[in-house]
């Protein structure tokens, strides 16, 4: 029964954020605004590529992508 469970709320949650994904894209796109600023971090393995539309934007990002980093060799070490 403990498993059930715990597939159930895993599944919901994902489905939750896929709902939300979309939602987000959704309002962005209702949005429009001119001059809109936006980036990503695609992650392979620890290590990240960053890319954005300004450099403020990629400096946050940078920030993301090291704590994400710092939190993937953690738990690598935790987990080994």
């Amino acid at each position: 029964m403990g498993q059930n469970l715990l597939f159930d709320i895993g599944f919901t949650l994902m489905i939750l954020g896929t709902l939300l994904v979309f939602a987000v894209g959704v309002l962005l796109v209702l949005r429009q605004e001119k001059g809109a600023r936006g980036g990503g971090i695609i992650m392979i393995g620890p290590f990240p590529i960053v890319f954005g539309s300004d450099a403020k934007t990629v400096k946050a990002l940078v920030l993301v992508a090291v704590a994400l980093m710092v939190g993937f060799l953690v738990m690598n070490v935790l987990l080994a």
